[in-house]
């Protein structure tokens, strides 16, 4: 009975991987073992439970009916276990982000939740391919822009608001910009090829241009690196670029015109239960981006340049290990 309760899990996990391969490297298993048991289940059932390709598996007709039973059971069991631990969470959470992220106050919330819950075993990786969040097996993915896919549960993590950057060398050298056709001839960097902004004036009309493109990158570390050197125009999260406008590494040009906000958002399987690491994970990330978002919005105002200097470092140290200090004029 304990080895038919075994390959149940098993094939619970292939059909929602899609492949054998899929389930192997999610159970820590090798795709012959779970192929194995899969076989000796349709054996003892008399069934064949999933139609199998050279890549691929999907469910016969009576596989599918087992599948639910067999879904169900799992999720009793997963939920009897996490019940036991309370908050002594443990497992493994596999997290999918964008390469934004890895620029920023996020890994920073990783680190807290990982001392928070030491019994969790994290897997991140930074990736802005589309990916296939059930047959992967990925837990929890994190987005930018809408979630078109309905069967995955969408929770909103925070919007930032975006503007328009040039270095001070990059503006010496090839003007200023006061208007939009200085915009237009200017030089930008840009975020994967052919993709540039949409711009909001300050009467909420909409424009988009088509500037000369001078550096196209895939990585928005190396956006903000090239920007700073002063290669050209750069789009970025007013929040993460502050402290090199307050220090004149950095002027926001047009200030008057905004970039189209970003959102950025959660998704995660319909099946994830209510007390189960994916939600726990969320629940985390949402409260800390909103401290975070609070603190940027209410309080800078109401400090000294320094102040805001050494508190906007402290959330983006991975690239700032150090900023230098004031001249004694721009303290007061």
């Amino acid at each position: 009975m304990l080895n038919k309760l075994r390959s149940m899990a098993v094939f619970v996990r292939v059909v929602e991987a899609g492949s054998f391969r899929g389930a192997a490297e999610r159970l820590g298993l090798s795709a012959s073992v779970v192929s194995h048991h899969i076989s000796q289940l349709e054996q003892e059932l008399g069934v064949q439970l999933l139609y199998r390709s050279t890549r691929h598996v999907t469910l016969t007709d009576q596989g599918s009916r087992f599948f639910e039973s067999c879904k169900g059971m799992v999720l009793a069991a997963e939920d009897a276990l996490q019940q036991l631990n309370g908050e002594q969470m443990t497992g493994m959470l596999r997290v999918v982000v964008p390469s934004p992220l890895a620029f920023g106050p996020f890994l920073d919330d990783v680190a807290e939740f990982c001392k928070t819950y030491p019994g969790v075993d994290l897997r991140l990786e930074f990736d802005d391919s589309p990916r296939n969040i059930m047959r992967e097996g990925i837990d929890v993915a994190i987005r930018i822009g809408d979630q078109p896919d309905s069967s995955l549960i969408c929770r909103p993590l925070r919007t930032s608001a975006r503007g328009l950057f040039a270095a001070p060398e990059y503006l010496e050298k090839h003007g200023a910009i006061r208007t939009l056709e200085d915009l237009q001839q200017a030089r930008w960097i840009i975020m994967n090829d052919s993709e540039f902004p949409e711009l909001v004036g300050p009467d909420k009309q909409s424009v988009t241009l088509r500037p000369h493109c001078r550096v196209a990158v895939n990585n928005i570390v190396a956006l903000f690196h090239l920007g700073l050197a002063g290669l050209g125009v750069i789009s970025m999260a007013t929040i993460m670029v502050f402290p090199e406008v307050a220090a004149g590494k950095l002027v926001r040009v047009l200030p008057e015109w905004n970039c189209t906000e970003i959102s950025a958002q959660a998704v995660f399987p319909a099946r994830a239960r209510p007390n189960s690491l994916a939600r726990h994970f969320i629940d985390y990330l949402q409260e800390r981006m909103q401290k975070m978002i609070r603190m940027h919005e209410e309080g800078l105002e109401n400090l000294s340049l320094e102040e805001q200097l050494k508190l906007s470092a402290s959330h983006f140290p991975e690239i700032r290990p150090l900023i230098p200090p004031l001249p004694p004029e721009m303290k007061s």
